[in-house]
């Protein structure tokens, strides 16, 4: 099974950003070509190497790569490097949006597969010990001679605290579906809070 630790919601709240600061350098360029390489180089460059892995079909590498961290830092630049006057640099800027959100869907659902061919290897293990009528007596005997030497301990639970910025977008949004929060969504959340503007 994958582990999930660095791409889940919870975390340490803190007051400081994970994101760092982004500065966007406002210019008075009207060229549609100089949109497009702010664009590419604000947003677009981020998602290049994402975009081959995942062409190539290294999810794996992707799943190392758009770590939660990530995923919110892209969502807030995404956010940030909006320019809601220029109608198709906004249609662009939204379409690197859901490539965003479609690669996040795409990983958990890798995950997914991960662990389920995991517990389907262990499936078959159990079944052919259930097919083999040698190996199901040899598993029943060897259950019969397990004896536990230590009492077992009961389990504690550790209280989980969910980063402000999902608090904040599940209080405006309700829940995501599927458990993908939308970048878009996601990173007008996160420069609000940092910004101190009232959500």
């Amino acid at each position: 099974m994958l582990p999930t630790g660095k791409n889940d919601i919870f975390g340490k709240s803190n007051d400081s950003s994970i994101h760092g600061k982004i500065e966007l350098k406002q210019t008075n360029l009207t060229s549609s070509e100089d949109l497009l390489k702010i664009l590419y180089n604000n947003i677009g460059s981020s998602l290049n190497n994402l975009l081959h892995n995942y062409s190539l079909g290294n999810l794996m590498e992707v799943s190392k790569e758009l770590t939660i961290e990530h995923y919110n830092s892209l969502s807030l630049k995404f956010r940030i490097n909006s320019r809601p006057n220029d109608l198709y640099y906004e249609i662009i800027r939204i379409l690197f949006n859901k490539t965003l959100d479609g690669l996040m869907r795409s990983i958990h659902q890798y995950v997914d597969l991960v662990n389920t061919l995991s517990k389907l290897e262990e499936c078959n293990k159990y079944k052919n010990i259930l097919d083999d009528p040698i190996k199901l007596k040899e598993y029943i005997e060897q259950l019969n001679q397990q004896r536990y030497l230590f009492d077992v301990e009961p389990i504690t639970m550790i209280k989980a605290t969910v980063k402000q910025e999902y608090v904040e977008y599940i209080k405006l949004y309700g829940l995501p579906a599927n458990g993908i929060f939308d970048s878009n969504k996601l990173g007008d959340v996160i420069y609000k809070l940092e910004n101190n503007i009232p959500l």
